[in-house]
């Protein structure tokens, strides 16, 4: 193991830094799939997100029980 020092040296003298950029988050193919988040904000007549979060998962739970709760947000964030 070289020090930090000496590795930068060697990087710089390798132009090991020198690759393609990574590309931006607009372009990965999930963000060029169809918008799930739209759909189900439009489907459940919503404003926007928070509003949609709100009502699945905020409020009206009262009932479920805390197994049932995490299981349903694992299963949306698996989505």
């Amino acid at each position: 193991d070289l020090p930090y020092a000496a590795r930068l040296a060697q990087a710089t003298q390798l132009d090991y830094f020198a690759c393609a950029p990574e590309p931006l988050l607009a372009d990965e193919p999930s963000r060029l799939a169809p918008d799930v988040l739209a759909g189900l904000i439009q489907a459940g007549g919503c404003r926007d997100f928070d509003e949609w979060w709100d009502r699945h998962y905020e409020s009206g739970n009262e009932d479920a029980s805390p197994q049932a709760y995490f299981a349903g947000v694992l299963a949306f964030s698996q989505l």
